[in-house]
């Protein structure tokens, strides 16, 4: 009787680990990082995510989105670009702009809504013909965009 409950007990400390992910995605690990420097949760607090789909509704793996932010310098603004890409489901979202800033020019900064765009998104065969924003009028932060592309050729 020990026994089995010990391996009931096993079997469901392994699957618990695996319930916070979603479709073996950390799809809302927004940012690039997980914790702060000072060891709290860090938060997204500028980025996107939504669905790629073709113009019958099916959903497109493996598009890329970019996105652009203007970052402030000494030496006027400079824009820094980098892509995202969609998982199996068709769906993507991007990695805080702060953060990858931070990442790739060592350079801490809050950014305002209108410095970082969603540029985008493209796949080979396909060309972008509707760009659906779903996020709530005058909402800033992250935002709901979706896509639909048409095949060529």
């Amino acid at each position: 009787m020990l026994r089995r409950h010990f391996l009931c007990s096993a079997a469901l400390a392994l699957l618990v680990p695996c319930a916070a992910r979603a479709d073996g995605d950390d799809f809302f690990a927004f940012s690039s990082r997980t914790f702060n420097p000072d060891g709290s949760r860090a938060i997204a607090k500028n980025g996107f995510f939504g669905n790629v789909r073709d113009d019958e509704g099916n959903l497109l793996r493996d598009a890329t989105l970019t996105v652009s932010v203007t970052v402030p310098g000494e030496d006027g603004p400079r824009q820094v670009n980098y892509n995202s890409y969609t998982n199996v489901l068709g769906r993507y979202r991007t990695l805080d702009a702060s953060g990858v800033v931070s990442d790739l020019l060592g350079i801490e900064a809050d950014f305002k809504p209108g410095d970082v765009k969603l540029v985008g998104v493209e796949k080979k065969g396909y060309v972008q013909t509707r760009r659906l924003n779903r996020s709530r009028p005058g909402q800033a932060g992250v935002l709901e965009v979706d896509f639909i592309m048409k095949k060529v050729g």
